[in-house]
């Protein structure tokens, strides 16, 4: 059984327009406008070795997504000089968690879901679902 914390499809979240052309069919938005070139994702084998690696935008956009759930207090210490938006608070608020969790959770092992791969953003999905859980196109759409 695949681990591992994603969004079902149920969730409202927002997708952008990315540089593979993949725009959201929910949401308006989309988080990414003034974030310039995505850097590329890390070279290597990837968790699941017989699936392409998930693009740096698409990790983006479902943590956009992640984020969307929380209600997080919108004013953050001065000393992260950036309490002008919600985004903001969020990665905030994240980067205090990663940092936590990094510290005190114990290794285990979970896995990507492992169902099918979107050919439009390249999330991971649940062999159940019929929508991306990012981009929310069907199982079997192609990048236009």
């Amino acid at each position: 059984s695949s681990g591992g914390s994603s969004s079902s499809g149920s969730s409202t979240g927002s997708t952008a327009s990315s540089s593979n052309g993949a725009s959201g069919g929910r949401g308006g938005d989309g988080g990414g406008g003034n974030m310039g070139s995505m850097p590329e994702a890390a070279a290597g084998p990837c968790i699941l070795p017989t699936f392409g690696a998930t693009k740096f935008e698409c990790c983006w956009m479902s943590l956009l997504n992640s984020f969307k759930h929380w209600n997080v207090p919108q004013s953050v210490p001065v000393v992260a000089q950036r309490d002008c938006c919600s985004l903001h608070s969020w990665l905030f608020c994240a980067r205090k968690i990663l940092k936590y969790v990094q510290k005190h959770q114990a290794c285990f092992d979970t896995l990507p879901y492992h169902g099918w791969q979107c050919q439009v953003c390249t999330a991971m999905n649940h062999q159940g679902s019929q929508m991306c859980g990012v981009c929310w196109r069907p199982q079997g759409a192609i990048s236009a």
